[in-house]
């Protein structure tokens, strides 16, 4: 598969694009051996303008943008590409689960609503990076880690080389009356309680959808 960098898109050989099917079990018949397993926002990549079309095993594309790509697991054969490993936590304001942080972050020219998050330090397990990157970013110190939620992965372009992102993911609940204070030295500009729902509608879907979609499976019940 030929691939070619161009404005932060994934372009591949109109004999070999990209098939996709509904799902997973799917494409256990049509997997090669060299073959990466990728999941696409199909509605954010029409509204960016990539085109797809219908075949007899299922969808192709030619063209992809890199912010509508993620893939949760890197082969380990990529091993040239940089990669970034990384921790974060979904904060919930109390034991109901009903309304989680978002912080509001500007990158480059655009602002982008995101899950507080960040580079995991040299012997320091991800437990440990999640709860440090929240309360530096969010200004909330009083924080409980209720579970383990999963990872998300994506790409970006940093420097004009692509990085593999792998976030891993700590549900934690907010003890106290602190308010958000967020760090505006690193370029958030503000945060938000917000329903998992509107989370999803703000969020770009390749960086945290399958873990918002993980919360709503999962969610606890809660009676009184």
């Amino acid at each position: 598969m030929r691939q070619l960098l161009q404005e932060k898109k994934l372009c591949f050989a109109a004999s070999s694009g990209l098939v996709f099917t509904e799902k997973t079990q799917q494409l256990r018949r049509l997997r090669k051996p060299q073959s990466i397993l990728l999941r696409v926002s199909v509605w954010e990549a029409l509204r960016l303008g990539a085109k797809f079309w219908i075949t007899k095993r299922g969808y192709r594309a030619d063209t992809l943008f890199l912010e509508t790509v993620s893939c949760r697991k890197l082969p380990g054969r990529y091993e040239n590409l940089q990669k970034v490993d990384a921790a974060g936590g979904v904060v919930f304001r109390d034991e109901k689960e009903e309304a989680i942080l978002l912080l509001l972050k500007r990158e480059g020219r655009k602002l982008k609503w995101v899950l507080p998050k960040g580079r995991r330090k040299p012997d320091e397990t991800r437990r440990r990076t999640a709860i440090r990157e929240v309360r530096e970013e969010t200004g909330i110190d009083l924080l409980k880690v209720v579970r383990f939620i999963g990872r998300e992965g994506y790409f970006v372009v940093e420097n004009k080389k692509i990085v593999y992102k792998r976030v891993s993911y700590y549900a934690m609940q907010f003890e106290g009356e602190q308010q958000v204070n967020v760090n505006r030295a690193e370029g958030f500009i503000e945060g938000k309680w917000v329903t998992i729902g509107d989370a999803l509608r703000l969020t770009k879907p390749a960086r945290t959808h399958h873990i918002l979609r993980l919360l709503l499976d999962t969610k606890p019940v809660v009676t009184c």
